[in-house]
């Protein structure tokens, strides 16, 4: 039986959730036999191993190199290196960076970066779209990709700067089509994929790559 975390609450059927980090959560209604929950558990012990395999391998697929140092921009895994200069430039592999930055300075070089990518994406999209947010906010969400206000406010997570810039265009699209439909009806979805038709995998790699808004 595999180690888990079980949360029971006034839900009427059982639920299996792998964490981020790997761990197994069960949720299962308040009053459910402890026995129920192990039978559940042993019929899918294959399905929580697959799952939690697939979740170490994306957690180090998108780990830091301690070692040489490495960080994700745009959608690609740059080695970091160090040069004289005061500014950040980049080769084909690399990215390279003033001598005396600190990883709380990298930090906010890449928030400032992120900013700068969703300012010049959005307004195109909105006008793309015909819709008009009322704000546009770059935060430190770890939970969600982006969320769309009841009032038609934008909050993007800065960590959309590791993502491909098509995976960017899909987060700014998919929050934009919240302005019209404020849930995820099937007209959202259509109106997601007349903006972006590749939205299926575009939704995939986020998933894929979950782990990447625990970095930094």
């Amino acid at each position: 039986m595999p180690d888990y975390t079980l949360i029971r609450s006034d839900r009427k059927t059982l639920a299996l959730e792998i964490a981020r980090d790997g761990r197994l959560i069960v949720r299962a209604p308040r009053r459910m036999p402890q026995g129920t929950i192990d039978r559940f558990l042993a019929d899918r012990a294959g399905w929580i191993a697959e799952k939690q395999r697939l979740m170490r391998a994306q957690n180090a697929a998108v780990q830091p190199d301690g070692e040489t140092g490495t960080v994700w921009y745009l959608g690609r895994r740059y080695a970091l290196r160090r040069h004289d200069e005061r500014d950040v430039r980049f080769t084909d592999d690399a990215i390279l960076l003033p001598r005396d930055w600190t990883p709380d300075r990298l930090r906010g070089w890449l928030k400032e970066m992120s900013r700068t990518e969703i300012a010049k994406r959005v307004p195109a999209a909105a006008a793309m779209l015909g819709v008009q947010p009322t704000a546009v906010h770059v935060t430190e969400a770890k939970t969600r990709w982006g969320s769309c206000s009841g009032k038609n406010s934008l909050n993007f997570a800065w960590r959309l700067i590791f993502c491909p810039p098509d995976v960017i265009d899909y987060v700014v699209i998919h929050e934009l089509c919240h302005i019209r439909h404020k849930n995820h009806s099937p007209a959202f979805w259509q109106m997601a994929a007349q903006y972006d038709p590749d939205y299926k995998i575009h939704k995939a790699w986020l998933r894929e790559h979950a782990a990447l808004m625990d970095l930094f």
